[in-house]
């Protein structure tokens, strides 16, 4: 059968989301627009499926489906976009008051590396002001609270790496971590809440240094 009959006649009129990425994905189309929607309408769905269960029991089905999925498309980002999946899969997070540190768990599980993961993370913030955080939580306060931290701590993400990766990769993280301090303090005044936030960041700041 026809790919685009597939996906035109089958696929898309039941809204089969997996099997709409998955012809995409086997046709070779990129329309990144196109990708992304589908991953989001594949969250969605899950959501929707677990909507009465708590909410680790709804992390724990968000992480499972984007670890069995990742595993297939996450050697091309056109089929698995990092840097949307962690911003989109953050914010629900931040509104639907899910498990903090999640996201960077089940992303650690599908194979990515720890330099790419600093990396989007690290963008991520910087482009905080663009973020749809709810409105009980002030931007800063939600990205000082996101798992940047929680990523930070994982010593597995170390654990394979030859010296010199690992050397890089702690540097990086030390720099990162520092400019966050230093943005955070800036509008401390501001929001007293970041407080901790900025002891937790200085206290890696310090692990990093050792």
């Amino acid at each position: 059968m026809d790919i685009s009959k597939l996906y035109g006649e089958y696929a898309d009129p039941f809204d089969l989301c997996e099997c709409k990425l998955a012809i995409v994905h086997c046709a070779g189309h990129h329309d990144p627009a196109l990708v992304e929607s589908l991953w989001r309408d594949i969250i969605n769905q899950e959501l929707q499926q677990s909507h009465l269960a708590s909410a680790d029991a709804r992390a724990q089905s968000l992480s499972s489906k984007v670890v069995s999925l990742g595993r297939l498309y996450a050697q091309s980002q056109r089929y698995f976009p990092v840097a949307f999946l962690v911003r989109h899969l953050e914010e629900l997070t931040a509104r639907l008051r899910l498990p903090i540190g999640w996201v960077a768990t089940a992303l650690q599980q599908v194979g990515l590396s720890p330099a790419l993961l600093l990396n989007v993370y690290d963008r991520l913030f910087k482009a905080k002001s663009s973020l749809q955080v709810p409105c009980r939580q002030s931007v800063d306060l939600f990205m000082s609270s996101m798992p940047f931290t929680a990523f930070l701590r994982h010593r597995t993400f170390f654990a394979n790496l030859l010296q010199a990766e690992r050397s890089a990769l702690r540097l990086n993280c030390s720099q990162a971590v520092a400019s966050y301090v230093v943005e955070l303090q800036s509008t401390l005044s501001q929001d007293s809440e970041l407080a901790h936030p900025v002891v937790n960041f200085k206290c890696l700041q310090a692990k990093f240094r050792s």
